[in-house]
């Protein structure tokens, strides 16, 4: 929803399109898995049958070497995620 919002902003700011588009995917999926939303989190604990409180520490450990990584690559090397959209044309 706030997706039409930033984009010409993000256009006045020189970001491309599909570079945003990326950006906003990485973040909406990391949003997914940390709390206090989580629901990612919550889905996987109960089909684990396992308390949250025994998944949020793995979890975090995820987050910060898994996502916040792929999110300042995402967002600051531009030529890594638009690699894929050249490659196809774009």
């Amino acid at each position: 929803m706030i997706a039409p919002l930033l984009l010409p902003l993000m256009n006045a700011l020189g970001v491309s399109p599909v570079q945003f588009a990326a950006i906003m995917g990485v973040n909406t999926a990391m949003g997914g898995v940390t709390p206090p939303y989580a629901s990612i989190l919550y889905l996987g604990a109960r089909i684990g049958k396992v308390k949250v409180t025994k998944v949020i520490p793995p979890a975090m450990f995820l987050i910060v070497t898994g996502y916040v990584p792929v999110v300042f690559l995402t967002s600051f090397w531009p030529e890594l995620s638009l690699f894929l959209p050249r490659l196809f044309g774009y």
